[in-house]
C-alpha cells in the first residue's frame, strides 16, 4: 500500500509491482482523494518541518497554506484533528482533487507529488477538466484494483 510520504518513483514502483500504470496511479491515489479526510498528523511535517527544516512544503499553494495553519496549529493542534482531503469542493465526487494537484492544494503529500513528475502530471493534466473521462476510467480503475 502507498504512503502519505512516499516518494513519486516509489508509488509508481509499488503499482509497477502490481502490474499498475501511472495512469492508475494518478486516478487510484489522486483522485480517490476528490472524497474523504485526513488527520493533522499526515499534514503537520509537510507544514512545519518540510524536508527536516522549520519550513512549509513549497507546493503548497500560498493561498492554501493559512487555512491549513489554522486547521492544524503548530502548537497544540490535536494530531487526530479531521480535515477534508478536498479543501475546495469538500465530499464532491468531482475532478477538483486533480485540479488541486495543479494548483498546489493537495493537503496530502503523495498527492502534490503527482505534479513533479511529467508522466504522472500529463496524466493529471489529462483528466483534470470536467470534460475528461475520469469517472468512467475511474470505475474502470477500482474494478481491475478489486482484481488485483
Amino acid at each position: 500500500m502507498p504512503e502519505f510520504h512516499n516518494s513519486v518513483d516509489t508509488l509508481r514502483l509499488k503499482f509497477f509491482e502490481k502490474g499498475l500504470t501511472e495512469a492508475d496511479l494518478v486516478l487510484l491515489s489522486g483522485e480517490t482523494h476528490t472524497i474523504g479526510t485526513t488527520t493533522c498528523f499526515f499534514v503537520r511535517d509537510r507544514l512545519y518541518a518540510f524536508m527536516g527544516a522549520n519550513t512549509s512544503d513549497p507546493a503548497i499553494s500560498p493561498a492554501l497554506l493559512p487555512s491549513l495553519e489554522r486547521q492544524c496549529p503548530k502548537d497544540g493542534s490535536p494530531l487526530d484533528r479531521i480535515l477534508l482531503l478536498d479543501q475546495v469542493t469538500g465530499d464532491s465526487f468531482d475532478v477538483q482533487s486533480l485540479i488541486n494537484i495543479k494548483n498546489g492544494f493537495s493537503v496530502l503529500p503523495s498527492d502534490s507529488i503527482l505534479y513533479e513528475n511529467n508522466i504522472t502530471k500529463s496524466v493529471v493534466d489529462f483528466y483534470s477538466v470536467p470534460e475528461s473521462a475520469f469517472a468512467g476510467d475511474f470505475v474502470v480503475e477500482v474494478q481491475f484494483v478489486m482484481n488485483v
